[in-house]
């Protein structure tokens, strides 16, 4: 099949974003067999991990800077829109759109991140359109809502919330298959929308780079680690959390309890929090494999954003023994007191910080159970020909429709 993938972030197999790895893993999946080609945002940093080896997957590829300027020029060109969605606005990138599908009849249109779902009025009739959903935005917009102190902001959370909700129903509607990264977001879209076609899901592709096994017992004492980049709301709200109020009760009981903070951006954090008792900053790190045998367990304290937290799987199938809340879970499918500890309160998350360390025989279980969990997590081929099996039939089933009107098509 030919196969144009449109995405708001640019799939890479070494980006420092796991939304563009996962992105990555379903492009060199439907490389194998198909011709794919690449229409991309990116941002200077994403543009500095896609070499030649990454390019090569493509039929052709075309990349699109989105800075901040970019953004407000975004939100101008299309101020109906929600603020998320506008900001992938582009006309340059809306002209290519159109113009790779004047010189390709396309058998299927894949939008990578929902905020693509705008540019479904500009693909061609003809093409299946599939939309591969990473987060439910208006998710995430309720939790900023509801975890907002302030008046005013709250209050503008809550348009924003309703803004993001309806323009979702819409767009779900009018694409032809939505794909998510969980059962739980598959869920939601069934609950909140009437989709064309029943949702189907996959599960995120978690690299065998961030799998290397090291046993508790071999693990440097009393380091906690947070994994995750800055640039992202649920992670700052995470790390501030757990730096004010989580780590400071860990340290009363266990003084030399440390909390390492790594990913990237995660040195730009404010100097209150860098220099609090007990914090190392690690900043972002090439050798994933080596940086989570560092340390003795994962802290994982999200109470906002939306999705599947990769940053979950990751941990676990190190091997460390994860400490997280229900929203660090979601979608994993992994169960409190089996596969991690889930706790909500800053006390609670503190508490069972301090069981991890303290007894190594519960970490090695904890430990032992997520990455038996994490070994689901490595059926992606098996998933991904699932819900291509969905796209084939309904790339069949529109050839039928419109053999009629003389169209032909290349098969797969």
């Amino acid at each position: 099949m030919k196969i144009l993938f449109a995405s708001a972030h640019l799939p890479s197999s070494t980006a420092r974003q796991a939304g563009s790895r996962t992105s990555y893993g379903i492009c060199e999946w439907l490389a194998r067999n198909h011709d794919v080609h690449l229409l991309s945002f990116a941002t200077a940093l994403e543009a500095e991990t896609f070499d030649d080896t990454q390019r090569s997957i493509f039929k052709s590829s075309r990349v699109f800077p989105v800075s901040n300027k970019d953004r407000v020029k975004g939100l101008l060109r299309s101020p109906s829109l929600p603020t998320l969605i506008a900001a992938r606005s582009s006309e340059p990138f809306a002209v290519a759109f159109q113009e790779i599908q004047r010189s390709i009849l396309f058998d299927v249109v894949i939008l990578d991140h929902g905020q693509m779902l705008q540019y479904l009025p500009l693909c061609d009739p003809r093409s299946v359109t599939v939309g591969s959903l990473h987060d439910i935005y208006s998710q995430m917009w309720e939790r900023r809502t509801s975890s907002e102190q302030n008046a005013l902001r709250t209050l503008a959370y809550r348009v924003e919330t309703k803004r993001v909700r309806h323009w979702e129903r819409s767009a779900f509607q009018r694409t032809d298959l939505l794909v998510t990264l969980s059962g739980k977001d598959r869920d939601i879209v069934l609950r909140e929308s009437q989709p064309k076609n029943p949702p189907t899901y996959i599960h995120p592709k978690i690299e065998s780079l961030r799998t290397n096994l090291v046993t508790t017992g071999s693990r440097p004492q009393n380091r906690l680690l947070y994994w995750g980049a800055m640039n992202r709301m649920e992670n700052v709200d995470a790390v501030t959390w757990a730096i004010q109020e989580i780590l400071p009760r860990i340290r009363r009981k266990i003084p030399d309890a440390r909390l390492y903070i790594a990913g990237h951006g995660s040195d730009t954090i404010t100097p209150s929090l860098k220099n609090a008792a007990g914090v190392h900053v690690v900043g972002f790190v090439d050798d994933v494999s080596a940086m989570m045998a560092s340390v003795t367990a994962a802290l994982l304290p999200l109470r906002l954003g939306a999705g599947i937290k990769i940053k979950t799987l990751e941990c676990m199938a190190a091997g460390l023994p994860v400490i997280t809340t229900h929203v660090g879970a979601e979608g994993t499918g992994i169960q409190n007191e089996v596969h991690a500890l889930i706790r909500e309160t800053a006390e609670e998350l503190a508490h069972a910080c301090i069981l991890i360390l303290n007894s190594s025989a519960r970490a090695a279980e904890i430990s032992k159970a997520g990455q038996e969990k994490i070994q689901e997590f490595h059926e992606f081929d098996q998933k991904m020909q699932l819900a291509w099996d969905r796209v084939t039939e309904l790339v069949e089933n529109k050839d039928r429709i419109d053999f009629g009107a003389g169209r032909t098509r290349m098969q797969p």
